[in-house]
């Protein structure tokens, strides 16, 4: 039997407090269907009375999908237990991998666990909030040999990947600038995410894809960051976290002095009358081209009298029925997943190095440079948009 740890039992994970089923676990389910043994998923959450909706979704998906998974919950009914990882941790033998989806000022005390049990890790973004703390996982992750990698699923969106073969071939020249516009509904920070929001902000949860996504494209490296903040909208219903931000990088080519910025608008005030969970779009102008990106608008319209007006995502982690009568998920965000298992068993048969991984994935190596530029934005907002420089992080 395959066993597999997910910490985190939210909307990403099953889909609670929506009427959906997350990403996470349809995307276990997917990878599940390639493996020649059965596949158990310990599902670990802090408080126990949230267990009967947990299996109340989970019947509802096996009833939708057919699927052959099989769960375990923690802690106990109606138990709560912030520790419960730890105890599935020491208890588990040898499982696949472990996803950790949580809040992010989570990320590095349980991260931190899961490595140091040499368990091969996929960490929702970002990483951490601190480049100290993510600067130790790496370090950990190389003292115990094990894979560590963030959950930046935007690179294995197609158009991110036409983006970063247009950039190579050169048909952009030299990048002058990038901006991108970046929001989300209102019941995000409201209803969804209200029992933690105030641990994070709106660039550090959703704006850092982008940063990664340059990163991805251009290899660059980020110089310094000047941010700022509008707290207007959340604040009347008594949620202290910024509405929006702007945030401005200067990034430094590879083995290169040239640089060119980035500008990153981001907010998640948008009406819940919005026709998309999350309205995005990317432009990158060079010396001898331009790329543009309309990720909100993929082509697609649907509108009735029940839902009004919407343009839904068909290729981020979509459900779609089957010949047979069942329903399936696609998608890039269901590649994600399905890499990482998949990197998971070619570490355990040797036909992959971790090495390799490090190099050719959003490793924790990899991912330091978007820890770098969310600590310079956080900084930035709290001293009303000072530039900070990169550098002064890194030296601490």
């Amino acid at each position: 039997m395959i066993e597999i740890i997910v910490i985190g039992t939210g909307m990403y994970t099953i889909g609670r407090n929506t009427d959906g089923f997350g990403t996470v676990v349809p995307s276990i389910n997917e990878w599940s269907k390639g493996q020649d043994k059965k596949v158990l998923v310990h599902l670990v959450g802090s408080n126990g009375s949230n267990n009967n909706e947990i299996r109340s979704k989970i019947n509802d998906f096996r009833k939708l999908t057919g699927s052959q998974l099989e769960f375990v919950i923690y802690p106990e009914d109606n138990h709560s237990n912030n520790e419960a990882y730890l105890d599935v941790l020491s208890s588990v033998v040898n499982p696949l991998g472990c996803v950790i989806a949580v809040p992010d000022n989570l990320h590095f005390s349980i991260a931190k666990e899961v490595i140091s049990k040499k368990i091969a890790t996929l960490v929702v973004k970002p990483l951490t909030p601190s480049y100290n703390e993510s600067l130790e996982l790496v370090c950990l992750s190389e003292k115990f040999e094990t894979f560590g990698c963030v959950e930046f699923h935007k690179r294995y969106d197609l158009a991110n990947k036409m983006f970063r073969d247009t950039y190579n071939k050169g048909d952009l020249g030299e990048p002058l600038y990038s901006i991108v516009e970046y929001s989300q509904r209102l019941s995000i920070p409201t209803k969804v995410f209200r029992g933690w929001v105030e641990t994070t902000n709106i660039f550090q949860y959703l704006g850092v894809h982008y940063v990664d996504i340059i990163r991805y494209v251009t290899r660059a490296h980020p110089v310094r960051v000047s941010a700022i903040g509008q707290k207007v909208r959340l604040c009347q219903d008594g949620v202290d976290t910024y509405d929006s931000i702007q945030c401005v990088i200067e990034w430094q080519l590879p083995r290169e002095s040239k640089t060119f910025s980035q500008t990153i608008h981001v907010n998640w005030v948008d009406p819940d009358t919005s026709p998309v969970m999350s309205n995005q779009r990317i432009k990158m102008i060079g010396s001898t081209g331009r790329y543009e990106s309309d990720q909100s608008n993929r082509g697609v319209s649907f509108y009735s009298n029940e839902v009004g007006y919407s343009t839904p995502n068909p290729y981020f982690c979509t459900p779609y029925g089957t010949n047979e009568g069942h329903v399936e998920w696609n998608g890039y965000g269901v590649e994600c997943f399905s890499t990482f298992f998949n990197d998971c068993v070619g570490l355990e048969n040797g036909s992959i190095s971790l090495n390799t991984l490090n190099n050719e994935r959003a490793s924790f190596q990899e991912s330091l440079v978007s820890t770098l530029v969310v600590e310079a934005c956080n900084i930035s907002l709290s001293q009303n948009g000072r530039w900070v420089q990169v550098d002064e992080i890194i030296k601490g």
